[in-house]
């Protein structure tokens, strides 16, 4: 059965935002001298919500490939969400993470290779077998957010739930683009409106979080009107009740241009936590 991470997410409280607050692509993965081997908690926080966005992305890439939506863009989305996926699973086996994040990583990794490596091998056109990659993106995604929420603890600071929750804004651009083309394909069309339906309203309570959160500077109030704008403009999108490939191509284009202005916003959240915790 699918396993949805909207319920995981609510469990991380977002609403407590304050500013008082066999691994291996052959082998292990294990620290290496040429990287960092003190990574900080906050840069592994950073690392892990990135991972979460790319779960989706890699289920996108791969919707526009099946489904022939801007199917010439497909492969650079796949190839270089699959190269950052690696090279951020190697940073954070050399991360200094408790015991309890460690085990959470061990697990989340041997997911996360068992879903690059159904990726590299995923060449089918079939939507149902589309439908199941994306099954297994979501249910990663789970494995992924539970870190999170495990570093959170450990960083022993709620403010830093902002990152999280701008993290899981840039997921839902991608997992919302994905299951609204494959439910106007019409495979598992009532699941697949139902994570549609789940993940629209994730991201209207998510969003008005951040709107609500004290943590605010002129960059981050910019970025929230703009990103208010732009997800006017794609929940419009998807809202269409048409199956056409010009509907789907538009889906994509608002869920990207969503995505780059949330980016920008999970910056200025970085820079204002560095001010503000160090």
């Amino acid at each position: 059965m699918h396993v949805s991470r909207r319920t995981l997410v609510a469990s991380m409280a977002l609403v407590s935002l304050s500013v008082t607050t066999r691994l291996s692509w052959g082998q292990a993965l294990k620290p290496t001298p040429s990287l960092n081997p003190t990574l900080s908690l906050h840069a592994a926080l950073t690392k892990v919500t990135r991972l979460s966005i790319l779960t989706d992305r890699l289920g996108r890439g791969h919707g526009q490939r099946v489904l022939d939506v801007w199917s010439s863009r497909s492969g650079k989305i796949i190839k270089d969400s699959s190269n950052e996926a690696k090279k951020l699973l190697q940073d954070l086996a050399n991360a200094n993470l408790s015991g309890t994040s460690k085990a959470q990583f061990t697990k989340m990794a041997a997911g996360y290779e068992a879903l690059l490596q159904a990726s590299a091998a995923f060449t089918s056109t079939q939507k149902t077998d589309l439908a199941k990659f994306g099954h297994q993106a979501d249910t990663l995604g789970t494995e992924v957010d539970q870190l999170s929420a495990q570093l959170i603890k450990d960083l022993g600071k709620p403010v830093t739930q902002v990152l999280s929750a701008t993290a899981d804004l840039q997921r839902l651009t991608q997992h919302l683009a994905l299951h609204f083309m494959l439910s106007h394909a019409g495979t598992e069309q009532a699941e697949q409106q139902k994570l549609l339906t789940e993940g629209i309203s994730a991201f209207n309570t998510h969003l008005a979080t951040l709107q609500a959160a004290p943590l605010k500077n002129a960059p981050i109030d910019q970025s929230l009107q703009l990103i208010g704008n732009q997800w006017f403009l794609m929940a419009q999108a998807l809202k269409s009740s048409e199956a056409d490939t010009t509907t789907m191509e538009n889906v994509c284009t608002t869920s990207e241009r969503t995505l780059e202005v949330l980016t920008d916003l999970y910056g200025h959240y970085e820079a204002a936590l560095k001010t503000l915790i160090g």
